[in-house]
């Protein structure tokens, strides 16, 4: 599980391409926003929805992404624990949510921070930038069966959280490592996840439509 740093929008597209193609953990108020890619990204299992309420069943949510992460065992899952956009030069606390699925079904977690990434692309000020220079910080995964209790887990995970912020946002880019993801390799090192078979009988039904389209011009 990678516990990045929630800053903008531009965190959707950098964030899976640091971490080499994990799921994303999205509430479902999102496809209003975004109708189509979320529904793409539903028929590609790249994102997982949920309904976030108070009150939510942690144990039934905890159910749930696991049986996700069981489809789609690859690549792990992107979570923003922070619970919200924050572009403080500082860390808010953890939420504890996610923390806990990851105690209960034994995931390793790791600090994933990346800075500029509300300058690369940001929606509040509807504005993008090119050629922007990011720092990216990545802790060692935490394994929790080494932990006695949930609360040591999580104690160590938001002290590990905190390291890594700081080690990213005290990093000047010239002094950073350069790499060309995934980590300046010419190709891909890991496994490429697999498309369900419902992305390729989109795929069918959108190229169907487009050539009946096309055909009803003529």
């Amino acid at each position: 599980m990678y516990l990045c740093n929630h800053r903008s929008w531009g965190d959707f597209f950098m964030d899976q391409a640091i971490c080499n193609g994990g799921a994303y953990l999205s509430r479902l108020l999102v496809i209003i926003g975004c109708p189509m890619s979320s529904l793409y990204a539903y028929i590609a299992h790249s994102t997982w929805f949920f309904n976030r309420k108070k009150g939510i069943d942690r144990d039934a949510l905890g159910e749930y992404i696991q049986s996700q992460w069981l489809a789609r065992p690859n690549q792990g899952l992107i979570v923003y624990p922070e619970g919200t956009r924050n572009l403080k030069m500082e860390p808010l606390r953890l939420k504890t949510g996610v923390l806990k699925m990851a105690f209960d079904y034994q995931r390793p977690v790791q600090a994933v921070i990346t800075t500029n990434k509300e300058r690369v692309a940001n929606e509040k000020d509807l504005s993008y930038e090119r050629n922007v220079s990011c720092v990216t910080s990545i802790s060692p995964a935490l394994e929790p069966h080494k932990f006695e209790s949930f609360e040591a887990f999580v104690e160590a995970v938001r002290e590990q959280f905190v390291e890594t912020w700081e080690d990213a946002y005290s990093c000047k880019p010239e002094d950073a490592i350069a790499y060309d993801p995934p980590y300046g390799l010419k190709t891909p090192t890991y496994e490429p996840v697999p498309y369900p078979r419902r992305v390729w009988y989109a795929r069918i039904v959108i190229i169907l439509i487009a050539v009946l389209v096309y055909a009803s011009r003529k």
